[in-house]
């Protein structure tokens, strides 16, 4: 009985009905894409952490305070008997190894200074994202291929299949150079990446470099970032046994782990604030519409009906709202942050200034954001009417019939 009579009412009040009902999808539609937003930027870091950077890096002694002139007298030495050694230990999910040094690369009359990686190039998990975003012909697939980012080929005046000559200081101080086919293009969204590496096969670096073994570093990526200390702590006898230093991806990569920190407490504000914005849009809308039927709420109240059953009725009433309108709100949401996935958002170029972020992020709408957003609106709908409705029933039903 009282869900019929709730439903009647909906019916009877069309026009107030009809506010509720666009105030919760418009909250909702809110909330939806601030939370694609924010999943988006999560995806981004993750995408970073896992697909590139990986949880744990592995150097040779002495190595990371010298990185950034990538020291190729620092290699790690025989690194195919420490990967046996590391593929021992339980929890982690992927290793690469690379070799980083500072090389000019030469295109007719153009040449610029770039920091080449040699990676394993027949492994197809290394340098994933980067493979992941070839936006023109291939990865390298032999020693004689090479790849490069898209803004640096226009700089360079160059495309696929193009050649290029590569040219840096070997183990010995002297000068050696190797010519490149261009196999393809890559363009991360990265300004740093795109216009300043290039990716070869790690023999062919090797070769070039004229050194018979050694890696600048070995990343692991692990099956949950949870695992980082304690994977570190089994590696220790390693150390020791290879003359190396460990550090957690928090650490080699302050400046991103600064940014995600700043990021989680940026999606906890900003989901809080718009859950303030729904709450109150919905609040002071049901809050209207409970006050304007204090009279009719009176009659209920004098015809026989109990406190708890004429609050009932408001609650059941907010909650039917709350149910559809969420259900539309999130279809609408949920449309437009799946558009907007496709092509992303340009944050402008400030956003490369962190390193890790793309200018442009992809929204996503996920299961979880749907469920969020679905039982929030259900949620804040009935909540929302609790308190109205609560100082409505309270009131004696011979006021209230004379409420004006």
């Amino acid at each position: 009985m009282l869900m019929k009579m709730a439903v009647r009412n909906i019916l009877k009040y069309r026009r107030r009905s009809i506010i509720i009902f666009m105030a919760i999808i418009f909250s909702i539609f809110i909330l939806v894409l601030a939370m694609g937003f924010i999943e988006g930027f999560k995806e981004m870091f993750d995408r970073v952490i896992f697909e590139n950077i990986g949880h744990i890096m592995v150097y040779k002694e002495g190595y990371y305070k010298k990185s950034e002139m990538l020291p190729i007298g620092l290699l790690i030495q025989k690194p195919d008997e420490i990967i046996k050694k590391i593929k021992k230990v339980e929890g982690i999910k992927r290793i690469n190894q690379e070799i980083k040094f500072g090389s000019m690369i030469i295109a007719g009359d153009e040449s610029l200074d770039i920091i080449a990686r040699g990676v394993d190039i027949l492994n197809t998990e290394s340098s994933s994202r980067y493979r992941k975003s070839v936006v023109q012909g291939r990865f390298p697939e032999t020693d004689s291929q090479t790849i490069l980012g898209k803004p640096l080929a226009e700089i360079l005046k160059v495309s696929i299949n193009d050649k290029i000559i590569l040219m840096t200081s070997n183990a010995f101080g002297g000068i050696n150079a190797v010519e490149l086919i261009i196999s393809g293009l890559f363009k991360t969204g990265i300004k740093e990446e795109d216009e300043n590496f290039i990716f070869m096969g790690l023999n062919k670096a090797r070769n070039l470099l004229q050194i018979k073994d050694g890696v600048s570093e070995i990343s692991l990526m692990l099956e949950n970032d949870k695992l980082t200390s304690e994977i570190i702590t089994q590696l220790k006898p390693l150390i020791k046994e290879h003359d190396l230093e460990i550090f957690s991806w928090k650490h080699t990569y302050k400046e991103l782990h600064t940014a995600l920190s700043i990021a989680s407490i940026f999606q906890l504000i900003m989901v809080f604030i718009v859950l303030i914005v729904v709450s109150t849009g919905i609040i002071n809308t049901v809050l209207i519409s409970v006050f304007e039927r204090i009279r009719d709420i009176g009659t209920m109240r004098a015809i026989g009906m109990r406190k708890v059953q004429v609050l009932s009725i408001i609650l059941i009433e907010a909650g039917i709202l709350g149910f559809f309108a969420s259900i539309i709100g999130i279809i609408a949401g949920g449309s437009l942050v799946t558009l907007l996935s496709k092509n992303g958002i340009n944050m402008g170029e400030a956003a490369e200034q962190v390193i890790g972020m793309s200018r442009i992020i992809y929204p996503r709408f996920t299961l979880s954001t749907l469920v969020f957003s679905f039982i929030i609106g259900i949620l804040i709908s009935v909540l929302g009417a609790l308190y109205p409705g609560l100082l409505a029933v309270r009131l004696q039903p011979v006021k209230a019939l004379h409420h004006h």
